[in-house]
């Protein structure tokens, strides 16, 4: 008989966290505007979860004692962590995507001066992009003939940035030619050499 009333309760615990751990999941996304998975990513989303998933189930499985415990143990914790979702995301991103507009100027002359008759390179060279940058951002390179029909050498080239997905802080785009001059909006769309450049470093 005992054995049935803990395996009852065992399973009752279990359907109590998944909805306990559900109901969290939804309320987090729908609070961060459904920026929460995008920006955290799904391995960290699940960690957190999962993490919480074992707070609930053992908080269902101790009796009052232990629980009173779990629960000042959990609250000490949750005082020391922030209260807000992490949107150091965004701006790590964007800057890192910045960063490398302005080291691309250098690598691409380099090319231009070993491949004399080529001019700048046909395709871009494979671009670094730091702090998980490249899964919000989308780089795309377009080389420019003065006369394309005779394939002549690549004159110039434009490089622009636009963000994956116009949401969760992700406005900036980018837009940069030879002049080194990368051009910038916040205007949801992406950015062309009509919009203000950035100040140099």
């Amino acid at each position: 008989m005992q054995g049935r009333i803990a395996v009852r309760r065992a399973v009752l615990s279990l359907l109590a966290t998944a909805g306990v751990v559900g109901l969290w999941a939804v309320v987090m996304e729908v609070r961060s505007e459904y920026c929460w998975v995008y920006c955290w990513g799904a391995a960290r989303c699940l960690l957190v979860g999962g993490l919480l998933g074992l707070w609930v189930l053992a908080f269902f499985m101790l009796r009052l004692r232990g629980r009173l415990v779990l629960v000042v143990c959990a609250a000490i914790v949750y005082a020391g962590l922030p209260h807000h979702l992490d949107r150091a995301t965004t701006a790590t991103c964007q800057a890192s995507t910045v960063a490398t507009f302005r080291q691309l100027p250098a690598t691409l002359d380099a090319y231009r001066k070993d491949h004399d008759s080529q001019g700048y390179p046909a395709s871009l060279p494979s671009v670094p992009l730091y702090n998980g940058a490249s899964r919000f951002y989308r780089i795309v390179y377009k080389p420019i003939r003065a006369n394309p029909g005779a394939g002549g050498p690549v004159d110039d080239y434009m490089v622009t940035a636009t963000p994956n997905r116009w949401c969760c802080g992700f406005a900036l785009s980018l837009a940069m030619r030879s002049d080194g001059l990368v051009h910038y909006n916040y205007e949801k769309r992406p950015a062309t050499f009509g919009d203000p450049p950035m100040p140099l470093p």
